[in-house]
């Protein structure tokens, strides 16, 4: 969802202070749900860790109440 660029390792590193917010995608969540809860919003930034190589997304579930939280 944000930031609007392409994913990669490149663009990520570019981008690392950013906040990203990430969005499952369609069907992922079998949910009995109506439409706006049948996705999990991410949000959160990526950390690159030197050692091996590798970033990582540390996130929380972006919700706007307790009942999207459920």
């Amino acid at each position: 969802v944000r930031p609007h660029l392409e994913l990669t390792f490149e663009n990520i590193l570019s981008h690392i202070n950013t906040i990203y917010v990430l969005k499952t995608k369609p069907g992922v969540m079998q949910v009995n749900a109506p439409p706006e809860y049948r996705y999990l919003r991410l949000k959160g930034q990526m950390l690159y860790v030197p050692e091996t190589d590798l970033v990582i997304f540390l996130c929380y579930p972006s919700v706007m109440n307790l009942d999207d939280l459920t």
